[in-house]
């Protein structure tokens, strides 16, 4: 059935709007998700505590490993992921490394980014159906 009320008309679009941002925020951690799996595979291993330390936020929750102490502070960005660490030496094994593993964050991020793309795309025609 076909209307032309306004009212009608907004309650529909609220309905789908609110479905989509449901949606877009369990993309955000599937993103996360996959994001600090595919990092923990690209990270170089030597006692195994930057591997362990591999966390990401969504807005003001904080997903890290069980029993990782680090200070992880939260984005406060409700939408968008952040995927890391806080580990101190993290960054001289990503730009300085000389044992192949230079490079691993940027590897990782290349294969998250690829993968963000299906999942947000999943998300927002899950919302359009409900």
């Amino acid at each position: 059935m076909r209307t032309s009320n306004p009212k009608v008309i907004q309650k529909a679009f609220d309905t789908k709007f609110k479905a989509i941002a449901t949606n877009i925020d369990e993309a955000l951690v599937e993103v996360g998700e996959r994001g600090v799996n595919y990092l923990k595979l690209e990270t170089p291993v030597d006692s195994g505590h930057l591997r362990q330390s591999m966390s990401y936020t969504v807005g003001s929750k904080v997903y890290k490993p069980l029993g990782h102490e680090d200070n992880v502070k939260s984005s406060g960005d409700k939408e968008s992921v952040y995927i890391g660490t806080n580990v101190i030496y993290a960054p001289s094994v990503e730009y300085l490394a000389k044992n192949g593993s230079q490079g691993f964050m940027y590897r990782a991020y290349k294969q998250t980014k690829k993968r963000a793309k299906v999942i947000f795309e999943q998300a927002m025609m899950k919302g359009m159906k409900k």
